[in-house]
C-alpha cells in the first residue's frame, strides 16, 4: 500500500545487486590494505575486512549514505566512512550496481578522484 511503513522503508532501501570496481579504486584498495599490513601484521587484513563490511552496508542501503552535495546530480555520488581507519569510500549508483570510483584518504586531496567520474 502506498505510504504505508513497508512501503516507505523499501523505498528507503534499494538493495543493489553487484559492487564494481574502478581500476583506480581497485588499486587504491591494495595500495592501503599492503601499507596498513607493512606498519603492522593483520592490520590490513583488518583495513579490507572492514571495508567489506561496509561495502555490504552500501549494497543493502545505499542510499542511506550521504551524497557529496557540491557534485553534480548525475551521477549521484556518495561517501561512506570507515569506521576505524581514516578513510571513505565514494560510490554512485547506475540501475542495481554500484561503482566504486576512489578508497580515499579522508584527511588528503580532496576529491582527486573527479576525474574518473568523466567517463560515465
Amino acid at each position: 500500500m502506498a505510504g504505508s511503513k513497508g512501503g516507505d522503508r523499501e523505498q528507503a532501501r534499494p538493495q543493489v545487486g553487484a559492487i564494481r570496481f574502478e581500476p583506480d579504486a581497485d588499486t587504491e584498495l591494495g595500495e592501503t590494505a599492503a601499507w596498513y599490513e607493512a606498519r603492522s601484521p593483520g592490520l590490513g587484513t583488518r583495513f579490507l575486512d572492514e571495508v567489506e563490511g561496509l561495502l555490504r552496508a552500501v549494497a543493502h542501503q545505499p542510499n542511506a549514505f550521504p551524497k557529496l552535495v557540491t557534485m553534480r546530480p548525475d551521477p549521484e555520488v556518495r561517501r561512506a566512512l570507515l569506521r576505524h581507519f581514516p578513510f571513505a569510500v565514494v560510490y554512485f549508483v547506475t540501475g542495481r550496481e554500484v561503482r566504486v570510483v576512489a578508497v580515499a584518504h579522508a584527511r588528503r586531496e580532496p576529491r582527486y578522484w573527479l576525474h574518473r567520474l568523466a567517463h560515465d
